[in-house]
C-alpha cells in the first residue's frame, strides 16, 4: 500500500495545472518583488504623509490660537505697561466718586486735577523710534537734537474731553471770545467728539451692562458692575513721565520757515494736535 506523501498527484479533470510547481513559485517570486518595492522608503513616506500634514496643521493652528490668547491675557503690553481688571464708578452723585475731579462747575481743584493729568502729555521719543515708525521724512526734531516731538493717544484724547467740558462753561473759559474764535472752537470739538469716537469703536469693549428691576420706576437699570480689561494708568503715566519734555521751553520746538512754536501759549498750557487747514 502507498503511503500518502508518496501517491503521485493525479490532477483532477478540467483543472490541469497552468504551470509546474517549480515555475508556480518562481512567479510568485516576481509578484512578491513588486510588493517589496512598494515597501521601499519613499512609500512609506508617501504613505505617512498626510498623517504629517495633519500633525504639522495642528501645530500650527495651536501656535496662532497660543500667541493670541496671550496677547488677550498677558500682563504687560508691548511698553512694558500691565494690564489691570477694573470695574468702572458709576456713581451719579459726583460728589460721592472721583468725577468730581473733573466734571461739574469750573472750581481750582478741577482744574488743578486736569492739569496734573494732562501734565507728562508731550514726551520725547528717539531716532530709533521715529525710524520705526517709518516717519523720519514727517517728524519734529527738538532744536537741542535730544529726539523728535510725540504724544501718546490717550492723552490726546483726555485733552479732548477737557476742552469739550470747558466748552460746556463757554463764560468761564472764554470770557471774551469772538464770534471766529467760537466757530474754530466749535470746530475743535466735532474733531474731538469723532476722534472718541473712533477710539470707542476701536478699542470696542465688549463686558457686558446687564439690568434688573428697580423699586421706584418701572424703567429697567443698567449694572455697569463688568470688569474691564484696562491698562494700569499709573504705571502708563509714569511711562510718560520719563519722557517728559518740556515743549514750552523758548526756542526748543521750531517750524523750519515760521519759526517758534509755541510763543503764543502760556507755559503749562496741554497741548493739543493741529491739523493742517
Amino acid at each position: 500500500m502507498l503511503s500518502v506523501d508518496s501517491e503521485k498527484k493525479v490532477p483532477l479533470p478540467g483543472h490541469e495545472p497552468l504551470l509546474p510547481d517549480s515555475e508556480d513559485d518562481t512567479l510568485a517570486n516576481e509578484f512578491e518583488e513588486p510588493r517589496r518595492r512598494r515597501s521601499s522608503p519613499r512609500a512609506k513616506f508617501l504613505k505617512l504623509l498626510p498623517y504629517l500634514v495633519h500633525i504639522i496643521l495642528i501645530t500650527v493652528y495651536s501656535s496662532i490660537f497660543l500667541v493670541l490668547w496671550r496677547r488677550g491675557t498677558t500682563d504687560q503690553d508691548a511698553l512694558g505697561i500691565p494690564w489691570v481688571q477694573k470695574v468702572y464708578e458709576m456713581n451719579p452723585k459726583l460728589n460721592e466718586s472721583t468725577a468730581r475731579l473733573y466734571l461739574g462747575a469750573p472750581t481750582e481743584e478741577l482744574d488743578e486735577s486736569w492739569s496734573s493729568l494732562l501734565q507728562y502729555s508731550n514726551i520725547r521719543i528717539s531716532e530709533e523710534e521715529i525710524r520705526h515708525l517709518d516717519r523720519l521724512d514727517q517728524s519734529v526734531r527738538f532744536t537741542d537734537g535730544s529726539g523728535y516731538f510725540a504724544q501718546m493717544t490717550v492723552y490726546h484724547h483726555l485733552h479732548c474731553i477737557k476742552k469739550i467740558h470747558h466748552f460746556l462753561y463757554l463764560d468761564h473759559y472764554w470770557p471774551n471770545i469772538t464770534s471766529d474764535d467760537l466757530a474754530l472752537l466749535r470746530a475743535h470739538n466735532y474733531h474731538c467728539l469723532d476722534t472718541i469716537r473712533q477710539a470707542i469703536m476701536c478699542q470696542g469693549d465688549t463686558s457686558l451692562i446687564t439690568f434688573r428691576w428697580g423699586h421706584e420706576q418701572p424703567v429697567p437699570l443698567g449694572n455697569f458692575s463688568s470688569p474691564h480689561q484696562c491698562r494700569d494708568w499709573e504705571a502708563l503715566d509714569a511711562w510718560n513721565a520719563e519722557r517728559h519734555v518740556n515743549v514750552f521751553e523758548p526756542g526748543l520746538v521750531v517750524h523750519p520757515q515760521l519759526g517758534p512754536a509755541y510763543a503764543h501759549l502760556s507755559d503749562g498750557e496741554d497741548v493739543g494736535v493741529a491739523v493742517d487747514h
